[in-house]
C-alpha cells in the first residue's frame, strides 16, 4: 500500500518499476527475434532476482510449456491464462506475436496497481467474454493514480480489441527508452479552453497550485489546479470579461493584466470568498496589459532629522503596456506585514477592508520606451540583482535602473516582436515571435553570447524557462526540447539538446499546437499548456496563438506536469547503459549474468 494514499502500489515503489517493465520487455523481445510466440506472459511467470535496482539483470520469465514456433499461418492454440490472454484466443482461430502484447498490457496493471486485471470476474469464461466485449482494467474504478501517464497511454495501445493496431515489442522498447515516458506525470483536462495566462500560486497550507485564465467575453474562465491532487481547487469559475494576457502574485492577490488596459485584482477574503473580484485599476482604456512583473524595494524616508529617517518597504508592480509605455504602481508594506521578495502569500489583518488596500496603492511613473507607439511592451525581468530591469519593448530591450526609474541603456536585437526574457544566475535569455532560436545575452556587455537553435523543420519558439542548469524550450510543433546551460556540466557541451519531451498525440480531427505557456512549479515540477487546434471545414476563425488565419472550431488545451528533467535524465542514462551491455550478441559469463541455471530463460538484452 502507498503510505502517502493508502491505495495499493505496484512492487518497486513510483520509479523505478519502469526498469522492470524495459526488462521484460527485452525478454519478450528476445523471444520473439526467434520466432516464438510466448503465449502465457503473466505475473507468475516473472521471476525477480533481485530488488536492487542498481542490477543489470533482476527480471527473467520463464515456463516456456505453451510456447509456439511462429509460422506464416499463424498460431493455432486456446491455452493461456484468463486475465491475460488475448482475445482472439479462442478455438479454432489462428494468433500471432500480438497475443503476447496484449498479455504484457495486463502485466504492465497488474505491476502498477498490485491488483489481477478483471479479478471482479468469478470465472475464467466471464473474463473471456467481458474481453471480448471490451472490458478493460481501469486505474479509476479503484481511485488509482499511478502518475504515468505514458504507462496508461501505453497499456490502452497494447489490449486494444484488433491486433493489428497494436504494436510491436520493439516499438514498446522504443517507448519505454524515451525520456518524456519517465517524465510526465499528468495529464489534466480544461475542458475545451483555450489558455491565455498562467501562474504557479502557493496556498497558505503550502499546497503547489496553478492558477489557469481560458476563454474571453461571456466564456472566459478562471481555474486553479491543485497539482499534487490532480483536482480543480476552482473549476472554471465564470468570469466574463476581456481576456488576460498576464497575470502575477502580489501579497496575498492575483493581478490579471486584461485586452482592454486595465488590471483585475482578485484574492481571498472572508467576507467576498475565495479568489473574487477585489477592484480593477484602469491603466490606459482602450490599450492591452500584455505583462506584469512584482518587485520590492526598500527606501529611505525623507524626513527633516537625520536621526529620524528609516528604511521603508515598499511592493512594487511594473505594467506593460501595448503602446509602448511601461507604468509603475506602489504601494508601502505595513510593518506589521513585511514579506521577504517574491512571498505571494503575505498574511493579512481581519480589519483590513478592500478599500482600504486598494487605495494605498498609487502610480508613481510613467515610461515612455521608443519613438514608436506601436511597439509593445511584451516581457520583462530583473537582471544584475534586481539592479536592472530589462524591458522588452518590439524588437529592442530596454534596460532601466530600478533606483533610478531611468532609461540606461538599450540593446536593438530583432527585427519582429521580442515575445519573452528569462534570467537566471545573471544570465538572460529571449527569443522573436517566429523564431527558432533562442538568444542568451551577457548582462554585463549587453552582447550576444551565444544562441540555441530548436531541432526540426518548420519549428519556431514558442515559450521558454529555466530549470536548474537546463532552459526548456516549448515549440510550435507540441514538444518541449530541454537544452544545457551549465558550462560546467561534466558530461554535456553548453547548449546541447538532452532531450525532447514529446507531449500526447492530438485527438483524432485535431493538429499539434504550440506552447505558449511554461512555469516552474515547487522547484522540481514544470507545468505547460499545449493547445490543440480541431479542424472544421467551413468555419474561419483568428487566435494569437497562430501566426495566420486557420480553420478552427474549437480549441482545447492540455496541462502537462513533468518530474525534474534531470531525475528522468539520469535514470535513462542508466536503462540505456543496461541495454548496450546486455545487448544481443554479447558474450556473457555464465550464471545470473547470461543463461540463468534455471533452464534456457531469455534475459534483457540477451
Amino acid at each position: 500500500m502507498c503510505p502517502k494514499t493508502g491505495q495499493p502500489q505496484g512492487p518497486g515503489g513510483r520509479f523505478f518499476p519502469g526498469l522492470r517493465y524495459q526488462k521484460v520487455a527485452s525478454a519478450l523481445k528476445y523471444i520473439h527475434d526467434r520466432e516464438i510466440v510466448y503465449c502465457d506472459l503473466k505475473s507468475d511467470n516473472v521471476l525477480v532476482w533481485s530488488l536492487d535496482p542498481s542490477v543489470p539483470i533482476n527480471v527473467k520469465i520463464s515456463d516456456y510449456g505453451i510456447s509456439q514456433f511462429s509460422s506464416p499461418q499463424g498460431v493455432l492454440s486456446t491455452d493461456g491464462t484468463p486475465g491475460f490472454q488475448a482475445p482472439e484466443v479462442r478455438p479454432g482461430m489462428v494468433y500471432d506475436f500480438k497475443v503476447d502484447i496484449f498479455s504484457y498490457a495486463m502485466l504492465l496493471y497488474e505491476l502498477s496497481t498490485g491488483l489481477r486485471p478483471l479479478a471482479q470476474y468469478s470465472s475464467g469464461l466471464e473474463i473471456a467474454q467481458s474481453l471480448r466485449e471490451g472490458v478493460r482494467p481501469s486505474l479509476s474504478d479503484h481511485n488509482i493514480s499511478i502518475n504515468f501517464p505514458c504507462l496508461e497511454m501505453l497499456m490502452r495501445k497494447c489490449w486494444v480489441a484488433d491486433p493489428q493496431r497494436r504494436p510491436t515489442i520493439k516499438d514498446i522498447i522504443d517507448q519505454l527508452k524515451d525520456v518524456t515516458f519517465f517524465c510526465q506525470q499528468r495529464v489534466i483536462e480544461l475542458n475545451s479552453q483555450l489558455v491565455s495566462s498562467m501562474l504557479y500560486i502557493q496556498t497558505q497550507d503550502s499546497r503547489d497550485t496553478v492558477g489557469v485564465w481560458g476563454g474571453e467575453g461571456s466564456r472566459r474562465t478562471y481555474s486553479v489546479v491543485d497539482v499534487e491532487q490532480e483536482v480543480f481547487s476552482i473549476d472554471q469559475k465564470e468570469l466574463p470579461g476581456e481576456n488576460v494576457y498576464c497575470m502575477a502574485g502580489v501579497g496575498g492577490n492575483i493581478w490579471a493584466g486584461t485586452g482592454t488596459g486595465e488590471i483585475e485584482v482578485y484574492g481571498h477574503r472572508r467576507a467576498v470568498g475565495l479568489q473574487d473580484h477585489l477592484w480593477t485599476i484602469r491603466c490606459s482604456p482602450g490599450h492591452q496589459v500584455l505583462s506584469l512583473l512584482t518587485h520590492q524595494v526598500e527606501e529611505v524616508e525623507n524626513l527633516s532629522s537625520v536621526k529620524q529617517r528609516k528604511k521603508r518597504r515598499y511592493q512594487q508592480v511594473y505594467v506593460g503596456l501595448d503602446n509602448g509605455t511601461l507604468r509603475l504602481y506602489r504601494r508601502a508594506i505595513p510593518n506589521s506585514g513585511d514579506l521577504d521578495h517574491g512571498d505571494d502569500n503575505i498574511n493579512r489583518t481581519e480589519s483590513m477592508t478592500v478599500a482600504q488596500e486598494e487605495s494605498e496603492w498609487e502610480e508613481v511613473k510613467e515610461i515612455v520606451l521608443g519613438d514608436n507607439p506601436e511597439e509593445r511592451v511584451t516581457c520583462m525581468a530583473l537582471v544584475n540583482n534586481d539592479k536592472e530591469l530589462w524591458v522588452g519593448c518590439g524588437g529592442t530591450i530596454v534596460i532601466i535602473g530600478t533606483a533610478t526609474k531611468l532609461k540606461e541603456h538599450s540593446v536593438e536585437l530583432f527585427h519582429d516582436s521580442l515575445i519573452q526574457l528569462r534570467c537566471h544566475e545573471n544570465r538572460v535569455w529571449c527569443f522573436e515571435r517566429g523564431s527558432a532560436k533562442v538568444i542568451e545575452l551577457d548582462p554585463s556587455s549587453h552582447q550576444q553570447v551565444r544562441e540555441l537553435s530548436c531541432e526540426g523543420d518548420q519549428i519556431t519558439v514558442g515559450s521558454i524557462l529555466v530549470v536548474k542548469d537546463t532552459l526548456w524550450i516549448g515549440t510550435s510543433t507540441g514538444d518541449v526540447q530541454v537544452f544545457n546551460i551549465s558550462p560546467d556540466s561534466p558530461h554535456y557541451d553548453i547548449g546541447q539538446l538532452l532531450a525532447t519531451l514529446k507531449t500526447e498525440p492530438p485527438e483524432q480531427g485535431c493538429d499539434y499546437g504550440s506552447i505558449q505557456h511554461l512555469i516552474a512549479v515547487g522547484g522540481n515540477k514544470v507545468v505547460y499548456a499545449r493547445d490543440q487546434i480541431r479542424n472544421a471545414d467551413g468555419r474561419m476563425c483568428s487566435t494569437e496563438l497562430c501566426t495566420k488565419m486557420s480553420v478552427l472550431h474549437s480549441l482545447a488545451a492540455r496541462l502537462f506536469t513533468y518530474c525534474d528533467v534531470q531525475t528522468a535524465l539520469v535514470l535513462v542514462f542508466v536503462l540505456l547503459l543496461t541495454f548496450w551491455y546486455l545487448r544481443p550478441g554479447k558474450n556473457l559469463p555464465p550464471g545470473p549474468w547470461g543463461w540463468p541455471v534455471l533452464g534456457h530463460i531469455p534475459t534483457l538484452g540477451k
